[in-house]
């Protein structure tokens, strides 16, 4: 099944950023998922979040806004 997180994976991709993600284990239990994206140009983008789809949402927006950053220069 084709979930959400991946579509934006998709779209980071797809405007040329390198994407990668890994869960960790908190000494209380919670999963951490830390997502990143990098693009020569824009540099490396970290987010890190409970909630997969969240830091996924979180790094789309960061991705795009870079890039819309770069439109006027």
């Amino acid at each position: 099944m084709y979930q959400e997180w991946e579509a934006i994976a998709d779209k980071i991709l797809k405007a040329e950023w390198s994407w990668g993600y890994c869960t960790a284990t908190t000494e209380t239990g919670a999963s951490l998922f830390v997502v990143d994206a990098y693009k020569p140009e824009r540099g490396r983008h970290v987010v890190h979040s409970g909630n997969k789809l969240a830091a996924f949402k979180e790094l789309e927006r960061i991705t795009r806004d870079s890039d819309l950053s770069n439109i006027n220069h």
